[in-house]
């Protein structure tokens, strides 16, 4: 199974590459590497198995034409419930019979600036398969194949479902890639993650031991705080963060110091002497702390192994400037492209009587084909609205949304024949 599963990830993303060898080569020295991946439902033309009963008594009385196939479902609280027993007996609110996608899509790692290459354009892709199934696996079969391909790694943007995945199936081999991994999670794993040697790790980031417990829950007690006192508490974060000391080493593992060491301190502390600078934030160790010093109270720094919280570790700060801008323009092109390969006008992703065919390998070919017609169109439009620079590069003007999109007023509903002034 494995094997076949192979040779279909190389067939499938050669087809891709047929659209990616059109972009000229000028544009493409443009992308420096940065990707979203992510998954979507691709609906099936057969029937669903039909059952009876419930739970352990449940029995299947038709089974599907397609039984590669597995029900997409999302509860009426808007959560997934992607597997047969879940999509049956919760309050479903969608629900169809599908196949799951899983693309590698490319993305600027300066949104903010004018387009200098066709983003979104679908560079790499898993063999299809069941929703909710293997998320990491199919992740790292997808970017595995683009890195065959010799192209380039750069950030790398993924949801919930990628960074709840077991590292050793997911972050580690990305991160081994050479992709700086940029994640999002659940309310439950918000806060304290997990210790190395004391250094404790908060939202991704290695900090101080002894950083204020309102400060470690922040992220997790947004909605309860008021928000000055949030963006205060965000700042003070910076002070307590371990300090990257040079490259990784050949093993990938990372020298970090603390935050109240060396001649550039941000904090003091009682644990260190010879501390320079004034008017630092003082840090005040517990009485657990002072009974038992963890080894970065005891030393300036310390080694941290690359599997030392590799399930929720990261590059940006979390929630930062940096890191809601470059999160959500990934994630934002991440579904740019599939409402676009979905148009039901043109390539038709989402319309299962376009694709009648059954088994995951004449499906994982059928899409290939339709996103690199995706592919072309993005290309083509890029191409025909692009206009050389002073320096001859190929740009599209970033289009901001005008102010009534981002704040709309009630005046904005009046008709067109009332004069506002006579209203008010």
């Amino acid at each position: 199974m494995e094997l076949y599963s192979a040779r279909l990830t190389f067939v499938a993303n050669a087809v891709l590459e047929m659209s990616i060898a059109e972009i000229p080569a000028a544009v493409f020295a443009r992308w420096k590497g940065s990707v979203g991946v992510d998954a979507t439902p691709i609906p099936l033309f057969s029937r669903p198995p039909r059952t009876s009963g419930k739970g352990k008594n449940r029995v299947t009385l038709v089974h599907s034409a397609d039984p590669d196939g597995g029900f997409y479902s999302r509860t009426a609280d808007g959560q997934d419930a992607n597997n047969l027993v879940d999509a049956l007996d919760r309050k479903i609110k969608k629900r169809f019979w599908a196949d799951e996608g899983t693309f590698v899509v490319t993305a600027s790692d300066e949104p903010d600036e004018d387009k200098d290459f066709p983003h979104p354009l679908i560079i790499g892709m898993a063999p299809l398969h069941r929703p909710g199934v293997e998320p990491g696996e199919n992740g790292v079969r997808a970017l595995a194949n683009v890195q065959s391909r010799g192209y380039p790694a750069g950030w790398l943007a993924a949801d919930r479902a990628y960074s709840s995945s077991v590292p050793e199936k997911f972050q580690l081999p990305a991160k081994a890639m050479g992709y700086k991994v940029v994640f999002d999670y659940r309310s439950d794993q918000l806060g304290h993650q997990t210790t190395h040697e004391g250094a404790q790790q908060v939202d991704g980031q290695w900090y101080c031991p002894a950083m204020p417990e309102q400060i470690v829950l922040v992220t997790k007690e947004e909605a309860e705080l008021e928000r000055d006192l949030y963006e205060q508490r965000m700042q003070a974060r910076e002070n307590y963060a371990l300090r990257r000391r040079g490259r990784p080493d050949a093993n990938g593992d990372t020298r970090w110091a603390c935050p109240a060491a060396g001649p550039s301190p941000t904090v003091t502390c009682p644990f260190k002497q010879n501390q320079q600078g004034t008017g630092l934030m003082p840090v005040f160790p517990s009485l657990l702390l002072e009974a038992k010093k963890p080894k970065i109270c005891q030393q300036d720094t310390i080694m941290i192994p690359h599997s030392a919280g590799a399930k929720f570790g990261q590059e940006l700060t979390y929630r930062s400037p940096d890191w809601h801008r470059l999160y959500a323009a990934i994630r934002n092109t991440n579904e740019g492209i599939h409402g676009i390969a979905k148009d039901g006008a043109y390539e038709a992703l989402g319309v299962a009587e376009r694709r009648r065919e059954r088994g995951v390998a004449a499906q994982t070919l059928l899409v290939a084909f339709l996103l690199v017609g995706a592919n072309l169109r993005m290309l083509d439009k890029f191409l025909t609205e692009a206009t050389p620079d002073s320096d001859g590069v190929l740009r599209v003007p970033t289009k901001a949304p005008p102010p009534s999109r981002l704040r709309p007023a009630l005046s904005d509903h009046l008709p067109q024949d009332i004069d506002i002034d006579r209203v008010l």
